[in-house]
């Protein structure tokens, strides 16, 4: 049907000023940190290995693009 079943949100810390303001996520100096603050499947596609699925496509995702840590 087309319908999207699960989804992650991905990108450079920076980009998500919540986590800039975190006092417990500081950032580490030098290190090029991705962030994936949201993530989704929906309840009738759960217990599909889709949830491991989204995590190992964002990290690889992550590191393509430079990240040393994916928070």
């Amino acid at each position: 049907s087309g319908r999207a079943v699960a989804w992650a949100t991905l990108g450079p810390r920076e980009d998500f000023p919540a986590i800039l303001s975190s006092t417990k996520l500081k950032p580490q100096d030098g290190v090029e940190a991705w962030a994936l603050p949201c993530f989704y499947v929906d309840p009738a596609w759960r217990g599909r290995g889709l949830m491991a699925a989204l995590l190992d496509a964002a990290e690889a995702r992550a590191r393509e693009r430079g990240a040393a840590v994916l928070e």
